[in-house]
């Protein structure tokens, strides 16, 4: 970071009017601070994303799993159901 700021101060120095400038040498160290900043995050991201990856399969999994017994359970009713509507009917 140091290095790019250092790079950016010299930038700044040499195109206003050939001194040194406090703003060339903040301008230097915030930009600088970013590119480590997004460098890091890029970095953490690479590391959490197999782990998201194989998080978002699992949820998958389990989604998958809940509508198969919801559709059995709903399967399960209707048949309960066609056999209580049968039994109402015989009995009126």
């Amino acid at each position: 970071m140091m290095k790019f700021a250092k790079h950016v101060y010299g930038e700044c120095k040499e195109t206003v009017l050939g001194g040194p400038t406090a703003f060339g040498y903040v301008a230097g160290l915030y930009i600088g601070s970013l590119y480590s900043r997004t460098r890091k995050l890029i970095k953490k991201t690479y590391e959490v994303e197999p782990e998201l990856v194989k998080l978002h399969e699992d949820l998958q999994d389990k989604l998958k799993n809940l509508e198969n017994n919801y559709l059995s359970v709903d399967k399960g009713l209707r048949k309960h159901a066609e056999t209580l509507g049968r039994y109402f009917e015989t009995e009126t």
